[in-house]
């Protein structure tokens, strides 16, 4: 067990009855309706009024989501599968450790080897369970209840109400790529449209609501979208989880809006009748029908169901155009990009419809492929990362932060590693905007997951708490950056060559940003072609 953790422990048991905080803790998230900000207030205040010592400053962590104990989900996920292999439920809480060397070889005496395989499954359950079903309460009592890694999915699968992670997409460098990855496959090309990925749970005809692809509960902010969604269902339909973006909409030009426009609307309190920036409904996947779930389904069937499930209403809410392929074609994959483009999108998705087609939430997989406009001007995506540190600025930019040192994310290590210093693709509206938000969230040093080369210091540390979206024109192996760290060169990471600011990702939490996994393959994607510089300093 984490120090840290052990010493809250230790306090909160003590001194404030754990169950007790528990329940306050669980009624504050709950709180919902009128005056429901006071409410929590003054839970709050309860709570921080009848701790001691150090159990404020914990309290206040567990408020902020920031415990800070060096633990995520994925260890959190690796643990349990461990303990539930290595120890069956029922005999490991009064059992020492002869009997717990009994529970791994008494049974069958299984090998180390077999021991190993068994806990290798059963993670890859445990995972899969969570990522259908992210619940820990709902995991933890199914694992008690003695479900093995075959019998786990049984009860752990998508559910209504549930919000999962979205499946996500591959970049791509170009329909060359596009061509290796899907030949002898048939697959589809949809128009990638710049909004908001919604996730919509119809668990009634009279009870609907949206999640972004964070898992935030964004039913308040789309009124309007609940209402189009209960005019256009089948009659048929009870039930449902729909895949789909949400876009910023011209109602009388009939076109799409950029992306800037929909950050643009209000997210509380909103009265239809008041509503400025109208959107439209992209519907391209479905999850789950009348309460039986389709994502082992492959997307030629998932998507019929969805054609017959809604009907199309003109600006309000529609399919995304696509276009089948039975094999590669460049030229008509490229003319169909090129639609996509003159549509005011980015680009296509291009998705298997038959093989391996299957939706795995929360993954990105090589079955979804994105290909956008931007590939030709260098790298194949944009990059999604995490302010970490601030330049004080010089000449006009004094007064303001001048440049930004941007990390991305590794899943495996749990750190911020660094990828660039940016200081372009700003302007002066977008300095001063950023210098007045982060002033309000300094640090005094690095955080502990932090991995800076000491010639990367900043002026000032920041908060991991904003995702940006930058572009960049390469990568190249770099001695002074830390993504994916000595996996390329031994003591040097690969850094982002000019990059330039585009916007801020509201709809992604610091976690979610781009991964040293992402980060790599777009290097090896980048050497392949010929386009990999030599080492930079930046």
């Amino acid at each position: 067990m984490p120090r840290t953790w052990a010493k809250l422990r230790c306090k909160v048991d003590c001194q404030l009855p754990h169950l007790e905080v528990f329940s306050e803790m669980k009624a504050i998230a709950h709180s919902a309706g009128k005056d429901s900000q006071k409410s929590k207030k003054e839970k709050i205040q309860k709570l921080l009024v009848a701790s001691q010592g150090e159990e404020a400053k914990y309290i206040v962590r567990m408020l902020q989501a920031k415990l800070r104990i060096g633990i995520q989900i994925p260890t959190l996920l690796q643990a349990l599968a461990y303990a539930f292999t290595l120890t069956l439920p029922g005999q490991g809480a009064t059992s020492g450790p002869a009997q717990v060397t009994d529970c791994r070889h008494g049974q069958g005496k299984k090998s180390p080897g077999e021991l190993e395989l068994q806990m290798v499954a059963m993670e890859a359950a445990v995972k899969q369970a969570f990522s259908e079903m992210p619940n820990f309460d709902h995991l933890i009592n199914s694992l008690l209840e003695g479900r093995n890694s075959r019998s786990l999915l049984e009860v752990c699968r998508i559910s209504l109400g549930v919000p999962v992670k979205p499946m996500l997409a591959k970049p791509s460098k170009g329909i060359a790529e596009v061509g290796e990855r899907l030949a002898g496959k048939r697959f589809t090309g949809e128009w990638k449209y710049d909004g908001e990925r919604a996730q919509i749970h119809v668990l009634s005809r009279d009870t609907i609501q949206i999640y972004s692809r964070n898992s935030e509960n964004m039913t308040e902010k789309y009124p309007d979208v609940i209402q189009v969604v209960k005019d256009t269902l089948a009659p048929d339909v009870e039930s449902c989880i729909i895949d789909s973006e949400l876009v910023a909409y011209d109602q009388v030009k009939k076109r799409i809006l950029p992306f800037q426009v929909l950050t643009t609307r209000g997210r509380k309190n909103i009265v239809v009748e008041d509503i400025k920036v109208q959107v439209c409904l992209f519907a391209f996947d479905c999850m789950l029908l009348n309460g039986q779930p389709l994502v082992k389904e492959p997307l030629e069937v998932r998507r019929d169901k969805l054609w017959k499930m809604m009907s199309p209403l003109e600006g309000k809410v529609t399919f995304a155009v696509h276009k089948n392929f039975d094999d590669i074609n460049e030229e008509e994959i490229q003319a169909f990009l090129d639609e996509s483009i003159a549509g005011s999108c980015e680009g296509l998705m291009l998705k298997t419809l038959t093989e391996n087609a299957t939706y795995e939430p929360s993954k990105r997989s090589l079955n979804w492929l994105k290909l956008k406009k931007d590939y030709m001007d260098g790298m194949a995506d944009s990059i999604d990362v995490v302010p970490i540190g601030a330049y004080y600025g010089k000449g006009k930019r004094s007064g303001a932060y001048g440049a930004y040192l941007l990390a991305i994310y590794d899943q495996e290590s749990e750190e911020f590693q660094t990828v660039c210093k940016a200081g372009t693709g700003f302007s002066d509206e977008d300095l001063i905007m950023h210098y007045k938000f982060f002033k309000e969230h300094l640090r005094p040093c690095a955080e502990t997951n932090y991995h800076v080369h000491d010639k990367l210091k900043p002026d000032v540390w920041l908060e991991p708490c904003q995702v940006w979206e930058i572009r960049a024109a390469d990568l190249s192996i770099s001695p002074v950056h830390t993504s994916a760290f000595g996996v390329k060169a031994d003591g040097k990471g690969i850094g982002l060559r000019f990059p330039r600011f585009l916007r801020i990702r509201e709809d992604k939490t610091p976690e979610e940003s781009t991964g040293a996994d992402q980060i790599l393959e777009m290097f090896e994607a980048q050497a392949s072609t010929g386009g990999a510089p030599a080492d930079d300093d930046f």
